[in-house]
């Protein structure tokens, strides 16, 4: 039960047939409720959270620019502080690893002499992914999916790309093109076995997928390659999306026993030039790539 002095008759039952996350805390920060909507949404459960504080940093929310907001900017501490309303798109950090964007609205709860109490959040995902949900399936059905990563295969990319280049030619659509590269894939196979290989190269696939627009054709190259396909128009635009690919990857883990391990990649990134072909593209994006892995890694490269 929801131990607020509020009067909460019958709330928790509504609360769980939302499709939103819901999570209530006290002045203190102790997650009181957690809903049914917020288990289907972060992968963790009620028994998980409940009675935990939220600045133990369970959903570790970060901005787009990879900022720890339960470190530098939590919107639900400032609301319990001066009780004014706040909206945010955020990033929360699922319990199987990968980031998941969404949108938080956060109210303060009062009681009858007007003092704070406590705070409710509600949020719901960013369903800007959900075209790209019904691509996967589409893809399936045309045998042009990977069956690993769940994301389009080398085929189908390579025929995007052409089509996206014959496009540019004839009626000057600007795209970009991101190649990621998984750093020390090997070593991770090496040292926790290819299983966890495979676990990496998901995690990467769905923080990807779940953080991309519905423009963007997101597919694996092969081996730990991924390549990102943007309906970017200009250097500026192509640095901020990249920046935010892999701010957002570097923040996600992968589980290992009770490890819970970073990820990093290593990125190259170019804009389509008038009388690029397929290899030419590749070439320079993949030269890019090859400049981040010679200055250390876990960096992006854009030209």
């Amino acid at each position: 039960m929801i131990p607020l002095s509020v009067d909460f008759t019958h709330i928790e039952e509504v609360l769980n047939h939302l499709f939103d996350g819901v999570y209530i805390v006290d002045k203190e920060r102790k997650i009181l409720f957690w809903n049914k909507g917020a288990e289907r949404i972060t992968g963790y459960s009620a028994q998980d959270v409940e009675g935990r504080f939220c600045y133990d940093n369970i959903l570790q929310h970060i901005d787009d620019k990879g900022t720890r907001l339960c470190v530098f900017g939590c919107p639900l501490h400032t609301t319990l502080n001066d009780g004014q309303f706040r909206e945010a798109g955020i990033y929360l950090h699922h319990k199987q690893g990968y980031r998941v964007p969404i949108s938080v609205r956060i109210s303060p709860l009062k009681n009858k002499d007007n003092e704070i109490i406590g705070a409710i959040e509600i949020f719901s995902e960013n369903f800007t992914q959900q075209s790209q949900l019904n691509r996967i399936e589409e893809l399936e059905k045309m045998a042009y999916k990977d069956p690993l990563t769940q994301l389009a295969n080398r085929r189908f990319i390579e025929i995007t790309l052409k089509s996206r280049l014959q496009e540019f030619d004839q009626f000057n659509w600007g795209f970009g093109l991101m190649i990621i590269d998984i750093d020390h894939f090997k070593a991770i196979n090496d040292k926790y076995g290819h299983d966890t290989g495979d676990e990496a190269l998901k995690t990467v696939a769905m923080t990807l997928l779940k953080c991309s627009r519905a423009s963007d054709i997101i597919g694996r190259w092969g081996g730990d390659e991924f390549l990102v396909i943007l309906s970017t128009l200009d250097l500026d635009t192509l640095k901020k999306t990249v920046q935010r690919f892999h701010h957002l990857v570097k923040n996600s883990t992968l589980q290992y026993g009770n490890l819970n391990m970073n990820i990093s990649i290593s990125c190259g990134a170019v804009l389509a030039l008038k009388g690029d072909t397929l290899e030419t593209l590749m070439k320079r994006a993949d030269e890019y790539l090859f400049q981040s892995k010679q200055e250390g890694r876990t960096r992006f490269t854009v030209g």
